[in-house]
This record gives C-alpha cells, sequence and structure tokens, in this order.
C-alpha cells in the first residue's frame, strides 16, 4: 500500500522537473512576471505633465503625429514637419495602438507595456538557443531563467521605448550568426538579411554589430569551406531592400540622404559643449528647452542638427584633453551605470547601485576571458561586440537602458563563468542534461547536445 503514493509523487515530480527545464514555459513565467508588475504598480497611469511628455517623449510625438493624420512628423512638443530622428519600427507600433486605444490613453499604454513585455519574455528563448549553440542546456537554461525573472530585464519593459524590442532582435541576430556558421542554408541567410533591416529601422546603434558579424561569419565559413558568395549577397541584398523605403521616404521628404536616423550631431553635443560633465546636457534639448524647440522649428531638423554637430566639433577640436577625459568618464557610465544628474562627482562615488552594474560587467569580462582561454569559437564575436556597440555612446553620452541590448550577451557569459566554477549542480538541471531536449524535436539533438558539452570542456 505505501509504495502507491509514492508512485503517484513520481510523475508530477517528473513533470515539474520538465516544465523547469522547458523554453516555452520559461517565456510564460518571464511574460507574467512582467505583466503582474505592470498591473500591480499600475504603470500604465501615465502622468500627462508637460503634454504627456512623460509617454514616449520623440517616440510618444512622432506616434501621436501619425495617428492623427500629419505623417511621420514632429519629434518635439511644437509641429516642426517631417522627421527621421529615430527608426520607424517602433514610433509605427506605438502609433498602432494609439490609433486602436486612443492617443496618450491609459489604454494605449498599457498595451504598448504589452508589446514590450513580450518582446522581453521572447529574449528568454533568445538566450536560451543562443546558450545551447555556445555552452550547452545547463548554461542556457539558467540565462533564461535569470532573464524571466531579475527586476532589471523586466523594468525596461515598461519603458516606452524600443529597448526590449531591439534587445530581442540583437539577440536572436547573435544566435543566427553562429547558427549560419553551423549550417549556412539559403532559408537562413534570407531571414539574417531581413532582420537586420528591421533592426536597422529600429535602433540603429545596433548596426555596429553588423560588420564583425559579417567578418566573423565569413572567416568562418571560410575556414570550413562553406563560404557561398550567392547566399550572402542575397541576405545583403534583403537587407537593402528592407531599408530602401526608409531611405527613399527621407530623400522625398527632407530633400537630403537620411540613414538610418538624423539626430546624430544632436546627441554629440549634447554630451560635448562648453559645461559638460560627461552626461546629457537635457536642459539644452529641444524637448525640455522652449528657446532651443523654437530654434529647431525656424531652421528646420537638418539644419538644427548640422549647426549643433559644427559646435560640437569646434568644442572638441578646442578642448582635445577634456573631451579624452570626458570619453573616458562615458567608457565608466556605460559599463557601471551613471550617476544622478546633477551630482556627477570626480569619481563615480560606487553606491549598491553602481557596485550591482560594476560585479555584473566584470562577471561578464571574466567569463569572456574563460571563453577565450578554451578557445571558444565565438569569443572573438563577443569581443566585437562589446567593443563597437557602446563607441557611438562614448563620445555623445549614456543613458542606463544604453547598454540594454547586449546585456543577454552579458548575461549568458556571467552564468558560463559561474557553472564553470560551480561545484553542484541543481538537481532539475541534471534532469535536463539527460531528459529536457529528448521531446522537443525543434530545439538542439542529443549529439548537437553532446557536441556544445565537449566543446565547452575542451
Amino acid at each position: 500500500m505505501p509504495a502507491a503514493p509514492q508512485a503517484s509523487r513520481a510523475p508530477a515530480a517528473g513533470f515539474g522537473k520538465r516544465l523547469l527545464c522547458s523554453p516555452l514555459f520559461i517565456v510564460a513565467v518571464a511574460f507574467l512576471a512582467r505583466a503582474w508588475s505592470l498591473v500591480q504598480h499600475h504603470l500604465y497611469d501615465i502622468p500627462a505633465a508637460y503634454g504627456h511628455l512623460f509617454f514616449g517623449y520623440e517616440v510618444g510625438r512622432i506616434a501621436s503625429a501619425l495617428a492623427s493624420g500629419h505623417g511621420f512628423s514632429s519629434p518635439f512638443p511644437n509641429p516642426s514637419g517631417p522627421t527621421a530622428w529615430l527608426g520607424p519600427v517602433y514610433p509605427l507600433i506605438v502609433a498602432g495602438m494609439f490609433k486602436i486605444f486612443g492617443i496618450y490613453t491609459p489604454a494605449s499604454a498599457l498595451a504598448v507595456m504589452v508589446i514590450n513585455s513580450v518582446f522581453s519574455a521572447l529574449t528568454c528563448l533568445a538566450i536560451y538557443l543562443l546558450g545551447m549553440e555556445l555552452f550547452g542546456s545547463k548554461v542556457a537554461l539558467l540565462a533564461a531563467w535569470a532573464w524571466a525573472v531579475l527586476p532589471y530585464s523586466i523594468n525596461w519593459s515598461f519603458w516606452i521605448w524600443e529597448t526590449a524590442v531591439s534587445t530581442f532582435l540583437l539577440t536572436l541576430l547573435f544566435w543566427l550568426t553562429l547558427r549560419l556558421a553551423r549550417r549556412p542554408r539559403l532559408r537562413t541567410w534570407a531571414i539574417y538579411g531581413v532582420l537586420w533591416g528591421v533592426l536597422a529601422l529600429t535602433n540603429a546603434s545596433c548596426l555596429s554589430f553588423l560588420p564583425v558579424a559579417a567578418i566573423w561569419l565569413w572567416y568562418s565559413l571560410r575556414r570550413q569551406q562553406q563560404f557561398r558568395l550567392l547566399p550572402a549577397a542575397a541576405s545583403a541584398l534583403l537587407f537593402v531592400l528592407v531599408v530602401s523605403p526608409w531611405v527613399a521616404r527621407n530623400y522625398a521628404a527632407m530633400g537630403k540622404f537620411v540613414f538610418p536616423r538624423s539626430d546624430f550631431g544632436e546627441e554629440l553635443y549634447m554630451g560635448n559643449h562648453e559645461g559638460s560633465e560627461g552626461l546629457c546636457m537635457f536642459w539644452d534639448h529641444p524637448v525640455w528647452n522652449r528657446y532651443e524647440m523654437a530654434s529647431f522649428a525656424q531652421q528646420g531638423e537638418l539644419a538644427y542638427v548640422a549647426a549643433k554637430q559644427k559646435i560640437a566639433e569646434q568644442w572638441i577640436r578646442q578642448h582635445p584633453g577634456r573631451f579624452a577625459e570626458l570619453t573616458l568618464r562615458r567608457v565608466g557610465f556605460f559599463w557601471f551605470d551613471i550617476p544622478e544628474q546633477g551630482r556627477v562627482a570626480k569619481h563615480f562615488g560606487m553606491g549598491s547601485r553602481h557596485a550591482m552594474f560594476f560585479g555584473f560587467a566584470l562577471l561578464a569580462f571574466w567569463g569572456l576571458w574563460l571563453a577565450f582561454r578554451r578557445r571558444h569559437s565565438a569569443a572573438w564575436l563577443f569581443a566585437g561586440l562589446f567593443l563597437l556597440f557602446p563607441l557611438v555612446y562614448y563620445i555623445t553620452h549614456c543613458h542606463p537602458r544604453y547598454q540594454h541590448p547586449i546585456t543577454p550577451e552579458m548575461l549568458l557569459l556571467a552564468v558560463f563563468l559561474l557553472h564553470s566554477s560551480w561545484k553542484g549542480e541543481p538537481r532539475f538541471l541534471r534532469f535536463g542534461r539527460k531528459k529536457a531536449l529528448a521531446g522537443q524535436p525543434t530545439r538542439a539533438s542529443a549529439e548537437e547536445e553532446r557536441v556544445a558539452l565537449t566543446r565547452v570542456r575542451t
């Protein structure tokens, strides 16, 4: 008689373990965690102060113009004509929600944040796929669970900006780069080109990873004697086809070639002119300064940006030492988080938040060093991403969300490091190594799992 309860508990325990090792279950938990936080804290109830400025800033303004029939225009408080200040993908998403739920309404805010939460939750799946491709199931599962439940990754789901969308796309493209190096199929090449085009129109800063990925992919395929020019050319052509409508629209609306965005000169100026301490001098921005807004509307977007860029470049030429000092400071801001605006000290003032950022960056770079030490083929891909992606922020200005698109890669390296030095192993991960992947034909096969684990240990 006592054997029956034990037998009945065994299937339940097995089902629980399978859930813990299921990527789709992790995605579901991640979405529920974000949805709960969104509803629990009423984050969709955005104050209407400053003309609904806090509803997405420039994103909200452009989306409002789109939804009200004025086209892709006016990124600041007053009407100012056609704009290329931001890429079109995310403002179009927000404008769609405005058309359905009303402009600047709580319902539209809720809808936008739910969309962000979906992309943030799907990033768990991208992290899992990337971890499986590189480090095996245990690291993949741990990193995916960390992304699902960590408050830091949850927080950016509620920022009405492209942050959650571009993070998912960049992580997916990192995985596809590795996938192409192993299986260079024409269909994968096609998806690769299209997704790069979508990412370029979502977050232009992510394009800094494109040459790194292309060179690494070319070298890997050439070494395996699998490189074929035709599929790569087809992928590049699809990229061009995706971004061409945006370029053509900018030329027709603004009279000049603009790709991918028009705002670089302004961003350079915001971090580099008289009085700069290395952060964004937001008080000189048209969003906050009515005199700058009037100048922007009078000159037009391209002329205004060109004038600001000229001021910044002149200041940099006249103060090269100061610019170098501010650049080094911004390197610290990018990796260790920025101090509070208006309270910049000569050093970073390492509080708990800065210590957390510093510790996470330290683990990620330590994990990268371990990957190099073990001669991991993807180590150079990580290094190129970490080297090139932040460059534009080093010379302009920083914000905590700027690091977010590369946080999944940092998280994977940190988990890889910790797992490599971990003597024990959770019971559900022991189960995952043997069984969790067996019933998932869309994931890596058992043979691929064995090769991935062997690659890490050698």
